[in-house]
């Protein structure tokens, strides 16, 4: 383990600092290109398993059909083309995703999802032949393939677990443990040796209070510190801890998007999309929210940047305009640059059409006591003195936002999303405000559209980002997008 951790180890109580915090966004990235990996490398060790089964069960059909006691029989229950096309093959595969045979844990090697999967997957190509007189054949037929493929893919899938086992430790991609709680107060020790043993994972050790522990990485508290050097992508909660330790964990596990798993805690689920899932027999709750997946982010993406990329090319005519009328208004560039932090804890530029004064930010300091928030963290100065003419339109119409259309493409921010902050507000962050970086930081999202300026309190703009992310869906966004264009049209909480 790095020396780093070393000071992990020692820190019992110490609060974590702002650097551990962000040095846990940038592992975030390397770890969500992990799990994204080891689930293309899951399912596609999977899907050619599968079809290896097809294709023999294939071959022993055809043998059936041509030996002497059962060749009859079996051409009957079994017609040709039932599993010799390529299509029959990808219907059957299709079945199974529909089944959910290709989720991870215990869940693929279900005999009765492989089951249900091979019902779905049989059940076009034979119902589309029957003839009104078939019926009752077609419904044997069915049966019979259901029975005899689904129970040969189940036993298939249970007989090269271990040699899918020993394909993801060839090809790295084992899971990096932390263990987090009381090891006494956790599972029987039997059964977490089997879920160590059979699954695919590596174990760094444990955070927990008993320091004796030979494994002993830290206490809990440390668990921002060590998930930034250990390169652990998975944290597993055992027992019962605090509930400021425990919220801790959660926030730390999804900034560094490790995977969150624990043992059955209903009580204390925060906001999370709690499910099932079994590993070599033992239950777990696993707590990761679905917003933060590789596949919704990429799904999240591929929509930001074709939408963005029309709307620039549709918009490029009022981009001319506005400059032109910024250059006529006041002198000074035409864009704003202010730096932010965003997805994974990286700064970046984001752009604005300029609605203030050239050097406004020099004036900041002599106007804090005119943000009528309170709250350094929420900056908002009604009649800001430092906005020009066209700028106060430009802001009442939300049309100095349009130039993040550029930073949507660049992929530093997102349509929808948590807006963007000061770098030199994260001294001041609470563990729960890091949320906020889970998620790449939009151009609109539910602050804008439930308040805009009128929400002064930090603590409700961290709930609404929160709650965006929570609930994230591709139908979510569009709900958004839609209410965005009423809420510029009221004006209301815009300045």
């Amino acid at each position: 383990m790095p020396s780093a951790t070393l000071s992990a180890q020692n820190s019992e109580t110490s609060a974590p600092s702002a650097r551990a915090q962000m040095r846990a966004q940038w592992v975030g990235r390397a770890n969500l290109r992990r799990h994204f990996g080891r689930s293309v490398r899951r399912i596609t060790a999977l899907f050619v398993f599968d079809l290896i089964a097809v294709e023999l069960a294939r071959l022993a059909v055809g043998a059936v059909r041509v030996s002497a006691p059962f060749g009859e029989a079996a051409s009957r229950l079994m017609p040709e083309g039932l599993l010799g096309t390529t299509t029959a093959a990808l219907a059957i595969l299709v079945g199974l995703v529909a089944a959910g045979a290709y989720l991870p844990g215990d869940a693929w090697r279900d005999p009765a999802r492989a089951l249900k999967g091979v019902a779905i997957g049989v059940a076009l190509p034979l119902w589309a032949s029957i003839d009104p007189g078939g019926m009752a054949l077609a419904t044997l037929r069915w049966s019979v393939v259901v029975v005899l493929l689904g129970s040969w893919i189940a036993l298939w899938r249970v007989g090269v677990t271990h040699l899918t086992n020993a394909l993801y430790r060839s090809f790295g991609s084992t899971e990096r443990v932390i263990f987090v709680g009381a090891r006494a107060k956790s599972a029987p020790s039997a059964e977490m040796s089997a879920f160590m043993a059979q699954s695919r994972i590596t174990s760094l050790g444990w955070l927990s209070d008993r320091p004796e522990l030979e494994d002993h990485l830290g206490h809990p508290s440390a668990v921002w510190e060590v998930l930034s050097v250990s390169r652990a992508d998975t944290v597993v909660v055992c027992g019962n801890l605090p509930d400021d330790q425990f919220r801790s964990v959660i926030a730390a596990s999804m900034v560094a998007r490790c995977r969150l798993l624990s043992m059955p805690r209903y009580d204390e689920l925060v906001s999370t999309t709690p499910r099932h899932v079994y590993h070599a027999g033992q239950v777990f709750t696993e707590l990761t929210i679905p917003s933060l997946t590789a596949g919704g982010l990429l799904v999240k993406r591929l929509f930001d940047l074709c939408a963005s990329l029309v709307a620039l090319v549709f918009l490029s005519p009022a981009f001319g305009v506005i400059a032109i009328l910024i250059k006529a208004d006041a002198p000074g560039p035409v864009f704003f640059r202010g730096e932010r932090v965003g997805f994974g804890g990286r700064t970046f530029k984001m752009l604005k059409f300029r609605t203030m004064s050239d050097g406004a930010d020099s004036q900041k300091s002599e106007l804090a006591h005119l943000n009528h928030t309170g709250d350094p963290r929420l900056f908002k100065i009604p009649d800001d003195p430092r906005v020009t003419r066209i700028g106060a339109f430009l802001r009442k119409w939300s049309l100095d936002e349009l130039p993040q259309l550029l930073n949507v493409v660049r992929g530093d921010m997102a349509l929808v999303g948590p807006r963007p902050f000061f770098e030199k507000d994260l001294e001041a962050y609470d563990d729960h405000h890091f949320i906020r970086v889970a998620a790449r930081p939009g151009i609109t999202g539910m602050w804008q559209v439930y308040g805009r300026s009128d929400v002064t309190d930090f603590e409700e703009v961290v709930r609404l980002d929160r709650e965006y992310i929570d609930r994230w869906s591709f139908r979510l966004d569009m709900r958004i997008l839609l209410r965005t264009i009423p809420t510029v049209l009221r004006r209301t909480g815009a300045y």
